[in-house]
């Protein structure tokens, strides 16, 4: 990457702080809110449900904890095999930040599969609170893969100096996708179909809003096509994942 693209070499030291900053900073505010808001919803379901949700809370923990410390040694060292030029030694980081995310959520799925049942158990006695634990404990780490994946992308942007347009870019998708719900909610759509619907407006929208402000591709062709389909492709798994839990626990 040439050094003027690069805000880590241009920008002054005390704006780049707050720029490099306050994208991350608001990420993890944003996921506080989200497990403030969850206890709040599960406390009114019941005093049991939310004693199993306490317990899960440190699991959840453990797996963030991992993330972030593995985000540490990752992020500096691809932010210095850039600074440095050297290209394709960044691009192998990238990989293997990806392989050791992988493996973050491959101990997670199988804690969920073999660990949640004896964790609960040794937690309580009360049988309501061990299998609400661990139905909700067993969908947090199974799926943990899409927070694994925010990290290593969030800390990939981060060392290419694109931190802000990213977080824009995908609150925009998030404010989307809970506006098209509550529209096809509110047209009478089954849950499956609003579901279908909404993730392919918003992946289309996601296509477009990283392709001109994020990454900044001028691709044409045949080249513009692979890119869409390498993108589509990726967002395909979690479009099926999201259909399948609708289907499966509301329809």
């Amino acid at each position: 990457m040439e050094q003027h693209n690069n805000i880590l070499g241009t920008m002054p030291v005390r704006k780049l702080v707050l720029t490099m900053s306050s994208p991350i900073m608001l990420s993890m505010l944003m996921g506080a809110i989200y497990n403030l808001v969850d206890s709040i919803y599960v406390a009114q379901v019941s005093d049991l449900d939310f004693l199993a949700l306490s317990y899960a809370y440190p699991v959840q923990l453990m797996i963030v904890a991992f993330c972030a410390g593995l985000g540490v040694g990752f992020n500096a060292i691809l932010a210095k095999r850039l600074g440095e030029g050297r290209l394709e030694d960044a691009v192998n980081a990238a990989c293997h930040g990806f392989l050791l995310y992988g493996a973050v959520w491959l101990l997670a799925l199988i804690f969920a599969l073999v660990g949640c049942t004896p964790f609960f158990q040794s937690c309580s006695d009360n049988p309501v609170v061990v299998q609400s634990g661990i139905a909700y404990l067993t969908i947090c780490c199974g799926l943990s893969i899409g927070l694994c994946m925010q990290f290593l992308c969030e800390r990939i942007l981060q060392s290419t100096g694109h931190p802000a347009g990213f977080m824009i870019v995908q609150g925009s998708g998030a404010l989307l996708n809970i506006v098209l719900a509550l529209v096809f909610r509110w047209m009478g759509m089954p849950t499956t179909w609003n579901t279908l619907l909404d993730n392919v407006v918003c992946i289309l929208f996601a296509y477009c809003t990283n392709r001109i402000w994020v990454f900044r591709s001028h691709s044409r062709g045949m080249d513009a096509l692979r890119e869409f389909a390498s993108f589509i492709g990726c967002r395909l798994g979690t479009l099926v994942m999201d259909v399948a839990i609708m289907w499966i626990g509301v329809d």
